[in-house]
């Protein structure tokens, strides 16, 4: 199958399902920036910044769980069950041990991306520290910058840009090594008997070799991101010419509430094309 079998597929999915399917993609996109919007404006108070510390670790909590119930949402969905707009909270919620465990899971198969990361980022934070530091104190004592602390602050500014470039190398490894993990919602959906760590490593197994098929899928809605930045774009316009400048996070991510549901659509398609093709070659097999 291609990557427009798989769209074709999970239009014919949400036939008669999109109003639901949207209102659900608009709550948590919502509800999430809302968070992000009080957090904001917290951080900008003395007063509130207690409580913009403990809104950003709750909603870090909570994100993996809320995400893997608006799985759940569609999955069902896509499978005729009757679901109700704020049923992702449900579901996340109470699942949310099981959630964070298979979260757990996926993140010890990517700790020496995440490890190498950390470690980049305290070099990047000392190179430039160390910098600014020194050149800071050479001009304080001569009034001037010599040529040595010129030179040392070029050599820093070139470790600077080394250490970025591999930031973003190990980012996009890290997110290629990811793609094994995305179907892991659906797999413990199937199989509630199956532990965490099995759930992980059957999604692992499933997509060994399909990754590449997946970023194609992914990658064949590129128009429709365009299409979606620049309706978030004209609606954030919109709502700073009124003075709402403020809900800029939820306009922003409006033209993705509508592309939402066809992205998991899509993505639910793909899962059921990979254990469906592996149930016919083990029948083949035997």
């Amino acid at each position: 199958m291609t990557a427009k079998d798989f769209r074709e597929k999970a239009r014919k999915a949400l036939k008669g399902k999109w109003q639901i399917a949207i209102l659900t993609a608009l709550v948590y996109t919502v509800l999430i920036s809302l968070v992000q919007i009080i957090v904001n404006y917290s951080e900008k108070t003395i007063f509130l910044g207690i409580v913009s510390v403990d809104l950003n670790i709750t909603f870090w909590v909570l994100l993996p769980a809320l995400s893997r119930g608006l799985n759940v949402v569609f999955y069902k969905l896509k499978h005729g069950e009757e679901v109700k707009v704020f049923d992702f909270l449900k579901y996340g919620l109470s699942n949310f041990k099981r959630f964070w465990r298979m979260t757990g899971n996926t993140l010890l198969k990517l700790i020496w991306y995440i490890a190498a990361l950390v470690v980049l980022y305290v070099l990047l934070i000392l190179v430039g520290g160390t910098a600014i530091l020194s050149l800071g104190v050479a001009f304080l004592e001569t009034g001037k910058i010599s040529n040595a602390a010129a030179i040392g602050g070029i050599g820093s500014i070139i470790a600077i840009v080394f250490i970025a470039i591999a930031m973003f190398v190990v980012y996009i490894l890290m997110a290629i090594k990811n793609l094994y993990y995305i179907l892991t919602t659906y797999i413990s959906l199937e199989n509630p008997n199956l532990t965490t760590k099995e759930v992980v490593n059957r999604s692992e197994e499933l997509m060994k070799g399909n990754r590449g098929k997946y970023f194609g899928l992914i990658m064949s809605f590129f128009g429709w991101y365009i299409l979606a930045a620049l309706l978030g774009g004209i609606v954030t316009s919109i709502f700073n010419g009124i003075g709402l400048s403020f809900l800029k996070i939820i306009t922003s991510s409006i033209g993705f509430v509508i592309l939402l549901p066809y992205l998991k659509m899509s993505t639910i398609t793909f899962y059921e094309h990979l254990t469906e093709k592996k149930k016919i070659n083990k029948k083949t097999n035997k």
